[in-house]
């Protein structure tokens, strides 16, 4: 074996053992991986969506009943500013709607930026979006 080939085996195996360590290790930084995992591969026909939302961890920055907390908003009303279309694409990607003296205000008061649900099914994402509409 040539001084070149031991060098590419050595580099092999350190790669391996550092990818199989790197799973062993995970600290697991997105709490929402495995759970997205299981709601887009199981049928949500019949979940509904204050299941949906207690299950994505909504009630961590928004509140038990949607209320509002220090670290998110009140969801109750919104409605006065969203459509059904415009709040799955929020929900798809916040950091798109960034723009607008509404949102300027929510960065002073809510430091933490919503978290992406792109990876959550479509359809489960409009049923939260019409049930957040439907709320007074």
């Amino acid at each position: 074996m040539t001084n070149a080939q031991k060098w590419v085996a050595a580099f092999l195996f350190l790669f391996v053992a550092l990818f199989a360590l790197s799973k062993v290790t995970k600290n697991g930084g997105d709490e929402y991986n495995d759970l997205e995992y299981i709601m887009n591969n199981s049928s949500n026909e019949e979940i509904d969506a204050p299941t949906l939302i207690s299950n994505l961890g909504c009630a961590k920055c928004h509140g038990e009943n949607l209320d509002g907390t220090s670290k998110g908003p009140n969801l109750r009303g919104v409605g006065e500013n969203w459509t059904r279309n415009d709040l799955i694409n929020y929900f798809r990607n916040p950091s798109s709607y960034g723009k607008g003296t509404r949102f300027d205000e929510y960065r002073k008061i809510y430091p933490i930026e919503m978290r992406s649900f792109n990876s959550v099914e479509l359809k489960s994402l409009g049923k939260i979006a019409d049930y957040i509409l439907k709320l007074k």
